[in-house]
Order: structure tokens, then sequence, then C-alpha cells
């Protein structure tokens, strides 16, 4: 699950995610420190998108960039 920490450092679960579902999409965007942890409670295979390949695809493909 999606998690922070409580100002009194206890951790709260936000957000279950689910198969197909994304995170971590507005540090790509802003490039500012995460703001919530990720906890996998199984098995996952996860897809890493960069910074730079994100804003290459942004430049290659406009239908991206409308939807954004």
């Amino acid at each position: 699950g999606v998690t922070i920490l409580s100002p009194e450092g206890r951790e709260v679960v936000l957000t279950t995610l689910s198969d197909g579902d994304h995170f971590g999409e507005m540090a790509l965007i802003d490039d500012s420190p995460r703001s919530a942890s990720l906890v996998a409670v199984e098995r996952a295979e996860l897809a890493v998108l960069t910074r730079p390949i994100f804003f290459d695809l942004l430049r290659s493909h406009m239908v991206l960039t409308r939807a954004l």
C-alpha cells in the first residue's frame, strides 16, 4: 500500500494499488522528493520510467502531452 508517516511517527496507509496502477508520476513532472512510500505486500513486477525518458516521450508523442 501507499503509506506516509503521521506527525506522531506512525505509518498510515493512504491507499492500496492494484494490477496496472501507477505511482510516482508527480516526481516525473516536478522533480520533488517523494511524498509517500510504497510497500508491496506480495510479489510485484515493476517498470521504471526515468525523468529523461518521460520527457523524451512527451516530446515525441503529442497525444501524451495533451493528455497530461
